[in-house]
């Protein structure tokens, strides 16, 4: 299962690269970050601004998953039986990097100088911390039922 979530986290890598770069080229300048429920801006940014916040952003948390994995990799979880530690955090890496995607897609089509609806993009907003909260949930299932101490 984890050589599964490394193959799937590293296409997110990429996918986010991807969308990033898409969203970027495609954005005004200035870009709208905060919005009213009717999908008026209420606060901007230079898009420049917007590119490196996200792409620090995704970084900075690429960087700390790198140290935390290497930590729990050489640490004694997978001597004491709890594979289920590091395959739960391997999800939960790759949750993150989608919630990072859907909402690089979500400023994306906010901004977006053809009209879309702003209740059908909404859900890019939401999806983000819905996967987050269920990925924090299955912590307990990972942890004691998918991989139970032998």
């Amino acid at each position: 299962m984890i050589k599964i979530l490394r193959v799937f986290t590293t296409f997110s890598i990429i996918v986010f690269l991807a969308v990033l770069l898409v969203v970027y080229a495609f954005l005004p300048d200035p870009a709208g970050i905060v919005f009213t429920d009717k999908g008026n801006v209420i606060y901007e940014i230079s898009r420049n601004t917007f590119f490196y916040m996200f792409a620090g952003g995704f970084l900075l948390f690429q960087l700390t998953f790198f140290l935390f994995n290497t930590l729990v990799s050489k640490n004694r979880f997978k001597t004491a039986g709890r594979y289920g530690l590091a395959a739960w955090f391997r999800g939960m890496f790759l949750a993150v990097n989608i919630f990072f995607i859907l909402l690089i897609l979500f400023y994306g089509f906010a901004n977006n100088a053809i009209s879309y609806s702003y209740s059908s993009v909404l859900f890019m907003g939401i999806a983000g911390p819905v996967i987050l909260v269920i990925w924090l949930l299955l912590f307990p299932v990972f942890y004691y039922k998918v991989f139970p101490e032998e």
